[in-house]
């Protein structure tokens, strides 16, 4: 079975640099976490990510018609 990787990018305002920060997911668990030009980017990209991951395993399925 082939691994489902999603890619997310999030603009962090923890400093002035406002860095866009690449969340990299692969079987709905974070792997990589790149572009942030300070600690605050990774932490604040990480808890992001994780709030969208928590909130689409708790969507109810719909059925495609």
């Amino acid at each position: 079975m082939k691994a489902m990787t999603e890619e997310h990018v999030f603009q962090c305002t923890g400093c002035e640099s406002e860095c866009d920060v690449h969340v990299r997911v692969q079987d709905g668990k974070i792997v990589t976490v790149e572009g942030n030009d300070c600690p605050t980017g990774a932490s604040y990209a990480t808890s992001q990510c994780k709030m969208l991951l928590n909130s689409k395993d708790n969507q109810i399925k719909q059925p495609r018609c």
